[in-house]
């Protein structure tokens, strides 16, 4: 798999989990589900800003 590959799955990984975040917002609004969906998207941006910094660094 390609760096380019990779950041891309992790940027859709990412729209999905803020999707879903919205969906439980504006459906029945349980705010564990809705905190599980925001702590779950938080490492994979952090990933993306990792790929981001080491490419900027090689």
């Amino acid at each position: 798999m390609t760096a380019l590959a990779a950041a891309v799955m992790l940027a859709w990984a990412y729209v999905a989990l803020r999707v879903l975040h919205s969906v439980v917002q504006c459906g029945y609004n349980k705010i564990e589900h809705r905190f599980a969906a925001f702590a779950a998207s938080c490492p994979v941006l952090i990933g993306l800003y990792a790929k981001l910094v080491f490419a900027l660094i090689a």
